[in-house]
């Protein structure tokens, strides 16, 4: 019945399930190393997202056949463990406890490694093409990594939590360190890749398939590409009725971003690929 569904729930709810399921375009940043794109790029994500979909979807149902509902709440609620664990310690004991706690490990420092091979892949890229400081293309001479743009990357990184933390222990945010983050990430990056997607509109009109040959086809369109921009668009208005502190924060540090990158970068044009 959708008439009783909770819609602004609903909607936070997803904001979650976006976290979960981020990720899948961080292949796009390293499209330059991958070898036969035309091939391998949609390849890659319909195959990735859809190992996802189906290990995201398993394992709730496999949470829902162990753990009660309510059980679930008043964990959350509690915020005592992940449910990874309290499904994992109902079903194996003590061992199944250790075999999640090891499990959720892997998979944070499996994101992790995930994201120090793509962020600093953006900065070396926006580096080289003069939309960045020049010193962020800079190879390490022995390893031929972006060491520099590594280096910012986390010391941004670090900045972002301990501001984070400072903002929740001073009661601003009425949330864990953790759910602030994730929050504050995931607004900036629906927004973003909500823009991303919706550009397939201008990218059509420049250039009519008629007139030139595309190297992708984007199947379903236009009605594939405005659900998902609906849906988001929906994320994130939720966002600010559920929570217009954060929100409004998330805009204003974008705002103050746009203002520095504009005057520092104003003057300056895209270098020659």
């Amino acid at each position: 019945d959708l008439a009783g569904i909770d819609w602004t729930r609903f909607l936070k709810a997803m904001v979650a399930i976006i976290w979960a399921y981020h990720g899948w375009m961080n292949l796009a940043p390293m499209a330059e190393e991958v070898k036969d794109p035309n091939r391998n790029l949609p390849l890659a994500f319909l195959m990735g997202t859809l190992a996802i979909i189906v290990l995201y979807c398993s394992v709730n149902v496999a949470y829902h056949l162990v753990v009660p509902r309510a059980d679930m709440a008043d964990n959350a609620i509690g915020g005592a463990s992940p449910v990874a664990t309290l499904f994992a310690t109902r079903l194996l004991g003590s061992l199944g406890l250790l075999f999640a706690s090891a499990a959720i490990m892997i998979s944070v420092f499996g994101s992790l490694n995930g994201n120090l091979l793509v962020g600093p892949r953006l900065l070396y890229a926006m580096g080289q093409d003069g939309l960045a400081p020049r010193s962020l293309c800079q190879l390490h001479p022995g390893w031929g990594t972006p060491v520099r743009a590594i280096v910012a990357l986390t010391f941004w990184s670090v900045l972002l939590v301990l501001g984070m933390a400072a903002l929740v222990n001073a009661k601003v945010f009425d949330k864990t360190i953790f759910d602030g983050l994730t929050d504050y990430a995931m607004f900036g990056a629906v927004s973003f890749e909500t823009l991303a997607v919706a550009s397939i509109f201008v990218c059509r009109r420049q250039y009519p398939v008629a007139k030139v040959r595309l190297p992708y086809r984007c199947w379903g369109y236009p009605w594939l590409p405005i659900f998902y921009v609906v849906v988001m668009a929906a994320v994130l208005v939720n966002m600010f009725v559920t929570d217009l502190r954060q929100s409004l924060a998330a805009v204003a540090w974008i705002a103050v971003g746009a203002v520095v990158y504009g005057i520092i970068f104003a003057n300056k044009r895209q270098a020659p690929g």
